[in-house]
């Protein structure tokens, strides 16, 4: 599900190395887990994975309105 999958988290930092890996790692457990459902319900858990990273791993607040994951040309 991921492949071509886009991840935009406007208005906070950028992630890089063990940032982007953790964040990696809680979108594919997602992906894998959600393959059976429609896109857009597969679309709105990675947004919540998200969310939950950024506050949980990086102790960064954000907002869902902040999140837009994409892909197939369909986005959340």
């Amino acid at each position: 599900m991921l492949n071509g999958t886009t991840v935009n988290v406007g208005d906070i930092n950028v992630l890089s190395g063990n940032q982007l890996d953790d964040l990696e790692v809680a979108l594919v457990n997602v992906a894998d887990n959600n393959v059976n459902l429609p896109v857009t319900v597969q679309l709105a858990n990675l947004e919540v994975a998200t969310v939950n990273t950024y506050l949980s791993k990086f102790g960064i607040t954000v907002l869902p309105v902040n999140v837009k994951i994409c892909a197939a040309g369909v986005c959340v």
